[in-house]
This record gives C-alpha cells, sequence and structure tokens, in this order.
C-alpha cells in the first residue's frame, strides 16, 4: 500500500517547510493560521482532487516521492 512519507514546501519569500509522516495515523497539530488545514488540503490534492479547493500561491512547489508539480 503506497503511503505519503513527507510533504516539502519551498517558496520564493517563503519559510521552508517539511512535515514527515509516520505510518498509520498522524495528528496534525499547532497554533491557529499556520497552514494545517493547507497541509489537509495538499494531500487531498496528491491524492487525487482536480484541483486545490483554495489558490496556492504560484510561487511555492509541491514535491512528493522526487516528482515536482
Amino acid at each position: 500500500m503506497a503511503r505519503i512519507a513527507e510533504i516539502r514546501l519551498t517558496g520564493t519569500g517563503q519559510t521552508d517547510a517539511l512535515v514527515r509522516f509516520k505510518p498509520g495515523p498522524n495528528v496534525i497539530t499547532g497554533d491557529s493560521d499556520t497552514g494545517k488545514s493547507y497541509l489537509l488540503r495538499l494531500v487531498d490534492y496528491v491524492l487525487g482532487a482536480e484541483e486545490l479547493k483554495k489558490v496556492i500561491d504560484s510561487r511555492l512547489r509541491v514535491c512528493m516521492g522526487g516528482v515536482r508539480q
């Protein structure tokens, strides 16, 4: 069974981020306005949603398993 091991976000003028997932359920926590919902929308997109629910800054790149979009 395939799984998402990590999501890396990079962008000009943005703080780089790396989120690593462990096998099994993962809990995403954080303060308000820190990107929890954004991360869930990215996972939804990676798993086959046709588009992100909100517009993503075009300077960001989503990387997964060596594939850049």
